[in-house]
């Protein structure tokens, strides 16, 4: 057997959103209008095991998966919106079949059971390609070598949707704030001995282009309104930080500064929820505003986070 022969195999997926567009990325092809789509995966064939002289044959179906949702992550991110996708493996088959006879390898297929997984992921009308060429061109100076950490709290907040509890999801979004603020200034905007206000204000006075800050405001007019009313106080009692919010709203401030005192409410609300449990006043109405809060921050956070400079 040749040393570098090469097992290809052809796997079929039906997959949620159906693309918007013809396009082939990494060996993966997405039909406009379409949900099935085609990967081709390239595997060693000394990688497999051999039993009885016979190389025993099995696709790459993980692996394949979770390509196909790197993609759709990158996509997500470019996108900035939420929405399920789902990835249902078809069949496969090998695609060098014929070569393989002609080389004369002697093969069978292990028995594997289909796999099925979901993913809650964002997507939007517009390319891959835009999504990969967008992610490819940044990370420069202090982002470098970041790619991997973004990655990982965009799959946060992706488990985040996928939870039904309320509480639950916005737990695993805060975590993923937390995470995002935390590393911006520790490697990227370098705060010594900063406090975690000082790491969120980081982020909306140093990450977030004044577009996006004004996205996020724009999008959540009446969640803030409605954390103004929600009486929202720090541990000691001390602070007031709805009145706070209250206040530079009517002060006409400016939008960085109004989505900073929003923050420091939800991160009031993550510190009640932990103190306090299901014991918290208002606890359904902070956690859905919050919620939302952080479902329409943090992508923008990791959109922007891409090409910091």
């Amino acid at each position: 057997m040749p040393p570098d022969l090469k097992i290809i195999w052809n796997l079929i997926f039906k997959i949620f959103p159906i693309p918007n567009n013809n396009e082939v990325i990494d060996q993966v092809t997405f039909v406009k209008n379409s949900p099935v789509i085609n990967a081709l995966a390239e595997v060693p064939a000394s990688k497999y095991q051999i039993s009885s002289s016979n190389y025993l044959l099995a696709p790459p179906v993980h692996e394949t998966i979770e390509k196909i949702k790197r993609l759709i992550l990158l996509k997500a991110i470019h996108n900035c919106i939420y929405e399920r996708i789902e990835i249902e493996l078809i069949k496969y088959e090998l695609y060098n079949e014929i070569e393989l006879k002609e080389k004369k390898l002697k093969y069978k297929f292990k028995v594997s059971n289909a796999l099925e997984q979901y993913y809650n992921i964002y997507e939007e009308d517009d390319r891959f390609d835009e999504a990969i060429s967008y992610w490819k061109s940044g990370f420069r100076g202090k982002t470098s070598e970041l790619q991997e950490d973004i990655i990982e709290i965009a799959k946060w907040v992706v488990m985040a949707q996928e939870e039904k509890s309320e509480m639950k999801s916005f737990i695993m979004l805060y975590l993923a704030f937390n995470s995002l603020y935390s590393m911006f200034s520790n490697y990227v905007k370098k705060t010594k001995k900063s406090q975690a206000k000082t790491e969120i204000k980081n982020v909306f006075y140093n990450l977030l282009t004044e577009n996006r800050l004004n996205e996020v405001l724009r999008l959540n007019s009446n969640g803030i309104t409605g954390l103004t009313r929600l009486n929202i106080l720090s541990s000691d009692g001390k602070e007031n930080f709805s009145l706070a919010l209250a206040g530079v709203m009517r002060n006409n401030c400016e939008t960085k500064h109004i989505l900073y005192q929003a923050a420091l409410c939800v991160h009031q609300v993550r510190n009640e929820l932990f103190h306090y449990g299901i014991g918290m006043k208002n606890r359904n109405s902070k956690i859905l505003i919050s919620k939302f809060f952080l479902n329409t921050l943090i992508p923008r956070c990791l959109r922007d986070f891409i090409d910091y400079k």
